[in-house]
């Protein structure tokens, strides 16, 4: 009897392991928390149509392409585009810093996560959650903060609030935006 019982165990636990294994795999087609559903200016939700950043990619390094009359700068680093800027008649109109999260955990009810911004830039990125009431951003390096967002068992997405400021004699030009990192949807 002991011993039908301990093939049984083993029998489900193997089955057990193959279903966990499996369903962390990541299968084609899913998202991966690294694509971040943009805000245009407008604020609307960017698409892939309207957003070069939000294009699944094979890409690294700097890339240029022309968009009508414009001129779209991106970075990009582990397929992830971190900078876009527009350049229209010879004049920047804008840039945008998208900060790589990492270490992104909910433990008891407080979610962690890292952000930094993997693209070097002359003056300084500043963000902040506007629609979260209690967290704490933590500096760890000049480009690198640890995020605590107390009170985040309901948390699907954190609504991010940046601002470009240039440094001294920079080619960049001062720019507010808003991108949304979506956890789960």
């Amino acid at each position: 009897m002991e011993n039908i019982l301990n093939r049984h165990i083993a029998v489900v636990l193997y089955l057990s392991m193959i279903c966990w294994v499996s369903g962390c795999q990541k299968k084609a087609g899913d998202s991966s928390a690294t694509e971040y559903p943009l805000r245009q200016n407008d604020g609307s939700l960017a698409t892939k149509e309207t957003s070069p950043s939000l294009k699944k990619t094979e890409k690294e390094g700097f890339y240029s392409e022309k968009d009508g009359e414009s001129i779209v700068q991106m970075i990009y680093a582990e397929n992830n585009c971190y900078y876009e800027s527009t350049i229209s008649e010879g004049v920047r109109i804008n840039n945008f810093f998208y900060p790589k999260i990492q270490d992104a955990f909910l433990f008891e009810d407080k979610f962690y996560l890292k952000v930094s911004f993997p693209v070097d830039h002359a003056g300084k990125v500043a963000f902040s959650l506007p629609r979260i009431r209690d967290y704490v951003k933590t500096a760890i390096e000049p480009e690198k903060h640890q995020v605590v967002i107390n009170d985040a068992l309901d948390l699907s997405q954190i609504e991010f609030e940046l601002t470009y400021h240039p440094a001294e004699g920079d080619t960049l030009v001062k720019t507010e935006y808003s991108f949304m990192y979506v956890i789960f949807e």
